[in-house]
């Protein structure tokens, strides 16, 4: 959990919040789009060394190589130099007297975790993205069972379910440039809905064919393109200051 969080994630998406700021849609949906295209190439692979060399040898090989990049590139991860001016000007609390209410766009001024936790909208957004990630997590990681259950055979469902990023590579960038164009929290809503339309499809369908699992992966798309959105509104409701310390709250 520290090495996913510490060395992976959370320092991505904080660089991300503090060089983007118009166009933070399609900034933060680029960013996520690495875990789609990690599922979609790695997997693969990290399948095929288990049956080659074995699952102690393709874990040290995997090791080996998240060090060989890690190390280096998170190097490159810098604040951009208005950011460091704007924590350098910032005031102190005892200085000015703070709204704790954020606004609907761009805030005024940075909001500490403290005053974050004073409002209705970190709640809403914390528990509404816990609980959809609750549910989307125990379907992912049921999704081949499902897949058997609803007659496709173990090895094609196990081949589809690294099909499934490829779908939700290009929906990230869509919802990730409508963001930037229409209300976050309605664009969001649209990935929440398709997630359930695409639930509901595999419930009540039986003995479905590849083309109907297909078809599925693609409603369900919106869904995953639709998580950068919640950094994106983190980032706009509370600022940039305090966004890992946020953003960890909201994890």
């Amino acid at each position: 959990a520290t090495g996913i969080q510490g060395g992976l994630d959370t320092p991505g998406m904080v660089t991300v919040s503090h060089w983007f700021v118009k166009r933070r849609g399609v900034a933060f949906s680029v960013a996520q789009m690495g875990y789609a295209f990690g599922g979609a190439v790695v997997t693969p692979l990290l399948a095929l060394g288990v049956y080659a060399i074995g699952w102690r040898t393709t874990a040290m090989v995997v090791g080996i190589v998240i060090f060989a990049i890690v190390l280096p590139f998170s190097t490159r991860l810098r604040k951009p130099i208005e950011a460091n001016t704007i924590e350098a000007s910032l005031p102190t609390e005892s200085d000015t007297t703070r709204s704790t209410s954020p606004s609907s766009g761009n805030v005024s001024h940075d909001f500490t975790l403290r005053e974050a936790l004073r409002t209705r909208t970190y709640w809403f957004l914390a528990i509404s993205y816990s609980l959809r990630a609750m549910a989307w997590s125990a379907f992912t990681v049921h999704l081949v069972g499902i897949l058997t259950w609803k007659g496709i055979e173990e090895s094609t469902a196990g081949f589809m379910l690294g099909l499934f990023p490829f779908f939700w590579m290009p929906a990230n960038l869509l919802m990730g440039w409508l963001a930037d164009r229409l209300p976050k929290h309605k664009v969001a809503a649209v990935g929440g809905f398709t997630a359930a339309v695409g639930m509901l499809s595999l419930l009540f369908m039986d003995n479905i064919a590849i083309w109907q699992v297909l078809l599925v992966f693609l409603i369900l798309s919106p869904n995953e393109g639709s998580w950068a959105l919640a950094w994106v509104m983190l980032s706009e409701q509370f600022g940039r200051l305090h966004f890992g310390l946020i953003r960890g709250g909201v994890l």
